[in-house]
């Protein structure tokens, strides 16, 4: 059988995490996330030490996507099922609305593709109020000040200009149709 790779974008509280644990189950599949869970307990120490330092932070996240995205490639083209919680066009979108100036184009050629990139579109309002049940980070606050969420989402579509984009106040079940959908489409086998 031959593998298939989805990565889903989205802002924080849209239900990414969600959609993604779900589709990697009914696909017998692996859920991967960026920057990783070897990187999950160093989050907070390394925004603490790099927050500071606008062109820093995505550097730290460009590497650890360059190492998921080969893993991810690897695992599709020996037939499994790849959902991945955050890319590439994190690293990228979120740079750009923090002003970066670190210019990683450069390095996103090297960066593999998925098959199928997901982006997840929730009203601000609804999001504010999953954030909120949720208890806000810090991460989540950022994305509700001004316009940073809408340019973090213009850069998405900028950098995804092919992309599956899927209303998040769906059911996940209908969240799951479009996109299995999709990559049925796209001739790539569905199910374990």
């Amino acid at each position: 059988m031959s593998g298939f790779w989805i990565a889903v974008e989205g802002l924080d509280g849209c239900g990414k995490t969600t959609l993604c644990q779900r589709l990697s189950v009914a696909n017998g599949g692996v859920m991967m996330a960026t920057p990783g869970e070897a990187f999950r307990p160093l989050r907070q120490a390394v925004h603490a030490a790099l927050d500071e330092h606008v062109d820093a932070l995505p550097l730290f996240y460009a590497s650890t996507v360059v190492s998921a995205g080969h893993s991810a490639r690897r695992l599709a083209s020996e037939g499994g099922c790849v959902v991945m919680d955050r890319y590439w066009p994190s690293t990228v979108a979120y740079a750009m609305a923090r002003g970066s100036r670190v210019d990683l184009g450069w390095l996103g050629a090297m960066v593999p593709a998925p098959d199928l990139f997901v982006l997840l579109e929730l009203p601000e309002a609804v999001r504010r109020q999953r954030l909120e049940r949720r208890g806000m980070l810090a991460a989540d606050r950022e994305t509700l000040q001004g316009d940073m969420g809408q340019r973090i989402m213009d850069a998405y579509r900028d950098l995804m200009p092919e992309h599956l984009l899927v209303p998040a106040d769906l059911s996940i079940e209908d969240q799951m149709a479009m996109v299995m959908g999709r990559v049925v489409e796209g001739g790539k086998p569905v199910g374990p």
